[in-house]
């Protein structure tokens, strides 16, 4: 039965994210990227989520590091209409699919950048900072290490927050739960949301 609503639509190779599957699974476009959902169906639901957690209804500028195919830009763009996105994705394959089959180019108030997150500068403060930054399954070392954590701090506004996202089962609880300890050394304030298969870090 199942296989009645599950269409592929596309499969590519990566140079940097390796197979990638968009399909269709009760009519909605997904995409998983070294096995891995990364756009639509249960994604969208962990970041409609976070945005209850969010009460600042004056978030003008929005950072997303791991774009994707645009699942959270749709969401914070829904949720705050007048605020400026930029999101920064390091494959072009991943924006290509976006483009196709997510709408990513038709997102209100978003700058998309093809680029290295870890290597994304920025003279403008954000109010709001996604990370959402994977390879497959796997984080890019960089990205936990203090440094990257320490130059998201200074890329925030007042009051601002930063929302990791992260996988949590098996052995990725483990790294997870570090990742926490590592966060609560440059934040002051920390808050966890559990999903269903995903832990999302609110710092603050």
């Amino acid at each position: 039965m199942f296989l009645f609503f599950y269409k592929i639509l596309e499969k590519i190779n990566s140079p940097i994210n390796g197979q990638i599957t968009v399909y269709t699974s009760f009519g909605s476009p997904k995409v998983t990227i070294g096995g891995l959902l990364q756009s639509g169906g249960i994604v969208g639901d962990i970041w409609k989520k976070a945005t209850k957690k969010i009460s600042n209804p004056l978030i003008s500028n929005i950072l997303i590091f791991g774009l994707g195919c645009g699942t959270a830009a749709q969401v914070f763009s829904k949720k705050f209409p007048k605020a400026k996105i930029i999101g920064v994705e390091i494959d072009p394959l991943v924006i290509l699919m976006g483009k196709k089959y997510f709408g990513l180019d038709k997102i209100p108030n978003l700058k998309i950048v093809a680029a290295d997150a870890l290597k994304y500068t920025s003279y403008v403060k954000f109010n709001l900072i996604i990370v959402d930054i994977y390879l497959g399954e796997k984080i890019p070392p960089i990205a936990e290490s203090l440094l990257f954590l320490k130059n998201l701090k200074n890329l925030l506004a007042k009051n601002g927050i930063v929302i990791f996202n992260r996988i949590f089962w098996d052995e990725h609880k483990k790294e997870a739960e570090n990742f926490v300890k590592k966060a609560e050394r440059v934040f002051s304030k920390l808050e966890l949301i559990r999903t269903v298969a995903n832990l999302l870090v609110i710092c603050r």
